[in-house]
């Protein structure tokens, strides 16, 4: 079965392979996780035997605990013309299972990233099982399937992302109501959905859910990167299309995004239904009210104004999504759930009385699939201080904040695996800059929602100032603060932020400092544009600033032309100036 490689199994030698599967449990031989011959003969000899191998009323016979296994044994078997008499079981425990997940269609689901949470920032994927008869809203009854890791309660961002990375968690895969992951991803964590209808038949899906049923309670390794949601699904896809390659790609890291691309490339995806989160409906609604109805809207989510004493349905609606938006976020308050009664009952009454209001649907953004790829390479040429210079850049993911915006957020952006090398003319090519991480959240606050500005980067620099002869340093830099949108398209940022870094030319020489940091940004047609100033004090009284206009001209979705101009002026503390200028102009390429 799967997690064991079928063509491996019938050749009858004990090649060296590992299934990825870490749970004992899931094995008939005691070597059987690297031995394919030992679990082959196993399996067969379990199979046979009349009497059950497994405690309980659910699965008392090998049969029964893996019927996908069994399956493809007899099938295997069979096309090599062998004829071994297998013993007819009776599987009740399976059979009320699988009436009640009743899944005869599979869907699958991409929550869009977020930025907030360590576990959410490049997305998650997870299967939906639909009956052949559902319909508009009656999928919310159908069953969801979940690959993630198993994480303790009260674990911190940090801890988790290191164990993440490390393969520190064990993943399982989990099958529940399909309305309870809409509450946590659509409401709860505020992140959009979009499902895909997958290209499968009833056999097929039929096949997938008898492989999810033996994989119930078995433990995973599970990696950040790699072996995550979106990697294991890909694999249990591979075993309802066992001609269709799907994980042979993704050798280094499994982006969901990326995973979502492939099954689109393999022809699996049907046409997608997006739906929107509870803030993207809030705000939706909220943006054609004017100032004093969205006091209104507070006052009456605060209590201090009556819900029948408002007659616009409009307001009462925000008033309603407002309270359910923070609702969400707070623990069950008795007070808070009674003015969401009177709001719903004020809304139903203003109802009859105008019939014609519907709220306003959030514009459907661009699709995931369509975005740019995660992989991204780019030479640029250019000129610092009179002396030409040619860059070479290499990004392992994901999307920075001037990269095509299609099917990504405005003002988020996760860089992972930079590293930049640069050659001047007549001298060795050298390292310039890597990013180890560099996240940026610029979340435009408005009257409903503030949420907060943040951003992170560690990695190395060099550092241009002569206090340090240009060197290359490690640093950490990071900060919060506070965006607006002006206008559509506009996004406006300031943020306070702290900088350590330490110089890698062998003197051990530290710095801290401290300054801000401030923006704006225009997503525009051709690109996005940006200029930005940043000024930073540290404890030896050298004080940078930093000044950079940027441009990118998109060419295709995964190609453009970027142009940045520099400017740097470095304060020193015997009050002398130093003044440095940059500018380049290349081509991007993601893949």
């Amino acid at each position: 079965m799967h997690y064991y490689p079928s063509d491996r199994w019938f050749d009858g030698s004990n090649q060296q392979w590992e299934s990825k599967v870490i749970d004992d449990g899931y094995f008939f031989a005691v070597d059987g996780k690297r031995n394919t011959k030992a679990e082959w003969e196993a399996s067969i000899q379990a199979f046979q035997r009349p009497e059950a191998l497994f405690g309980g009323p659910e699965n008392p016979h090998a049969q029964c605990r893996f019927p996908a296994r069994f399956s493809l044994i007899k099938s295997l078997l069979s096309e090599q013309g062998i004829t071994i008499k297998f013993p007819t079981i009776d599987c009740p425990g399976y059979q009320r299972w699988k009436k009640k997940v009743n899944g005869q269609r599979a869907t699958l689901v991409f929550a869009s990233s977020y930025l907030n949470s360590p576990s959410s920032m490049f997305g998650h994927t997870f299967l939906r099982f639909d009956a052949k008869d559902v319909g508009q809203q009656s999928e919310l009854l159908s069953y969801a399937l979940n690959f993630g890791a198993v994480v303790e309660k009260g674990e911190s961002s940090m801890l988790y992302a290191y164990k993440g990375l490390a393969g520190g968690y064990s993943g399982y895969f989990a099958i529940m109501p399909y309305y309870e992951k809409i509450k946590e991803y659509s409401k709860m964590e505020n992140r959009s959905l979009w499902e895909y209808p997958l290209d499968l038949t009833v056999t097929e899906v039929d096949a997938l859910l008898a492989h999810v049923w033996e994989l119930r309670n078995i433990a995973f390794t599970y990696f950040f990167f790699d072996e995550n949601c979106s990697y294991r699904l890909l694999e249990l896809l591979e075993v309802a299309k066992p001609g269709v390659e799907l994980t042979e790609t993704f050798r280094v890291h499994a982006i969901p995004i990326d995973t979502v691309r492939v099954l689109e490339d393999n022809r699996l995806l049907g046409d997608s239904v997006y739906r929107a989160s509870a803030s993207d409906k809030l705000l939706s609604n909220a943006k054609g009210l004017s100032k004093d109805e969205i006091m209104q809207v507070k006052a009456l989510a605060e209590g201090t104004l009556a819900a029948e004493s408002v007659h616009s349905l409009a307001i009462l609606n925000v008033a309603y999504q407002y309270l359910q938006f923070t609702l969400v976020k707070k623990q069950r308050d008795p007070l808070l759930a009674k003015r969401r009664l009177a709001l719903l009952r004020a809304i139903n009454k203003r109802s009859k009385i105008t019939p014609d209001y519907s709220p306003v649907k959030p514009v459907r953004p661009a699709a995931p699939q369509v975005s740019h790829r995660s992989q991204m390479v780019a030479v640029r040429a250019g000129e610092f201080e009179s002396s030409a210079f040619v860059d070479v850049e290499f990004r392992a993911s994901y999307h920075d904040l001037l990269d095509p915006i299609d099917g990504y957020l405005k003002g988020g952006s996760i860089n992972m695996g930079r590293v930049v090398l640069r050659q001047y003319e007549g001298r060795a090519l050298d390292l310039e800059h890597i990013d180890f991480i560099d996240i940026n959240s610029l979340s435009p606050q408005n009257a409903l929602h503030q949420p907060m500005t943040w951003r992170v980067n560690v990695g190395v620099d060099r550092v241009y100032s002569d206090d340090v002869d240009n060197g290359l340093a490690l640093q950490v830099n990071g900060g919060g603060g506070v965006s607006i949108e002006p206008a559509v398209d506009w996004l406006v940022y300031g943020l306070a932020e702290g900088r350590a870094e330490y110089l890698l030319d062998g003197s051990g020489m530290a710095n801290v400092g401290g300054g801000v940091r401030s923006g704006v940004m225009h997503y525009g047609a051709v690109g996005t544009a940006s200029v930005e100033l940043s000024a930073m004090r540290f404890l030896q009284g050298v004080v940078r600033v930093k000044l950079t206009f940027a441009q990118n001209v998109v060419i295709t979705t995964n190609s453009s032309v970027r142009v940045n101009y520099q400017y740097w002026e470095n304060q020193f503390s015997e009050g002398e100036f130093e003044k440095r200028s940059s500018v380049n102009i290349g081509y991007r390429y993601h893949y």
